[in-house]
């Protein structure tokens, strides 16, 4: 696993930057299905006694639980292995690959539900498809140190907060707890993959 966290610029070349963007902002027929909350699924929401505060649509590439697959999964996969070799890191196995887009809401929204997206070891490679203004913060706190049920009592300490930028991606020890912010003004779109490696 890699220490911490990298952010890296340009992790894959311009014109499959382009590319991507074209595929998820700019092609009308692309499909995106709704959800209550950007970061909890309704039934962590009702676990964890929390509610929903960022609404946002979805798009699942890849999950290692599903035998049926997204179409578009072979075009976005090699993205995922070309952003690691910037952080010399081997991906072995992908283990989730799923886009988020949320829609410019209020400015009183409080920040999203800090989560982790997997509770065991992975690391995290979050790729931002646009420039916009809702960063997302990584926090001190790991799944070592706070448990999923007492996530909204606790009182999380930021670690980074990474800006969004076109062809950027995050990438982290997926042991911290982290959370996305909503935008005000422009769209937020990024990839979250979680995969299994070794580092180089």
């Amino acid at each position: 696993m890699i220490d911490k966290y990298f952010i890296i610029d340009d992790v894959i070349p311009k014109v499959y930057q382009d590319d991507i963007e074209e595929l998820l902002l700019g092609n009308n027929s692309f499909p995106w299905y709704y959800v209550a909350d950007v970061t909890l699924t309704a039934d962590k929401i009702k676990k964890y006694n929390t509610r929903a505060i960022c609404p946002a649509f979805n798009h699942v590439f890849y999950e290692d639980t599903n035998d049926n697959n997204d179409a578009w999964y072979p075009f976005i996969k090699p993205l995922v292995y070309m952003a690691c070799d910037k952080i010399n890191f081997d991906v072995n196995y992908v283990l989730q690959a799923r886009s988020f887009l949320q829609l410019p809401i209020s400015k009183d929204v409080p920040a999203n539900h800090p989560h982790i997206d997997l509770q065991f070891d992975h690391l995290v490679c979050l790729y931002y498809v646009n420039d916009n203004e809702a960063p997302t913060t990584l926090y001190k706190q790991t799944r070592h140190d706070v448990n999923p049920e007492d996530m909204s009592s606790t009182d999380f300490e930021p670690l980074v907060t990474c800006e969004p930028k076109k062809g950027r991606a995050l990438f982290f020890d997926g042991k911290y707890y982290h959370s996305s912010s909503s935008p005000n003004q422009s769209s937020r779109c990024i990839i979250n993959f979680d995969v299994l490696g070794t580092a180089k």
